[in-house]
């Protein structure tokens, strides 16, 4: 899959975010940006990505992943950067990554030291699947074909179980508590 990497901002010392001039116009709100706040990151990467795409601002760098789905990029200048993957064909699903934004340096995991050996893991999900070629020939409705929900490895299964067991837990308490009354 192809990547494509924009400096977008010069970070402090103290890691707060000032936008490159060719960026001020996106109005992305990056020097508010706190590691907590994953949906302010995905939401200025958008923005980020909308004002490169308007304004045919080129990548500061473009690789492609090795056979083992990596990217390695070194010698880059501490900033903020926007990494945008293109979306990519395989088995007639088109399989896409939405942009984000990595800080080099970022924060250690306990906030107390600068890391410069960033690692960045994207999720790239299948968008569309592939459509049947031929169109039925009488006037039977198609069906809609499903979205492809991302495959997260979470069971279904036990849902209705758990939610069950304690439906049936609090049932025993009540019953317990009202005996206790009436006692």
């Amino acid at each position: 899959m192809p990547f494509a990497v924009y400096r977008v901002a010069d970070v402090s010392q103290y890691g707060s975010f000032t936008l490159l001039p060719q960026y001020t116009g996106s109005k992305a709100a990056v020097n508010q940006l706190t590691q907590d706040a994953a949906i302010d990151w995905r939401k200025a990467a958008q923005q980020l990505r909308t004002w490169t795409q308007n304004h045919a601002i080129s990548a500061d760098a473009q690789k492609n992943t090795d056979k083992n789905g990596t990217v390695t990029l070194s010698q880059l200048r501490a900033g903020l950067y926007l990494v945008v993957g293109s979306d990519t064909k395989s088995k007639g699903k088109t399989y896409c990554s939405a942009p984000f934004l990595v800080s080099v340096p970022e924060l250690t995991e306990n906030q107390t030291a600068w890391q410069y050996d960033v690692t960045a893991n994207p999720k790239s999900e299948p968008e569309h699947t592939k459509q049947p070629e031929d169109k039925p020939k009488d006037d039977t409705p198609t069906k809609k074909p499903k979205k492809n929900l991302p495959d997260t490895g979470i069971l279904q299964w036990p849902i209705p179980v758990l939610a069950g067991s304690g439906l049936a837990l609090m049932l025993i308490g009540w019953k317990m508590k009202k005996n206790n009354r009436n006692k």
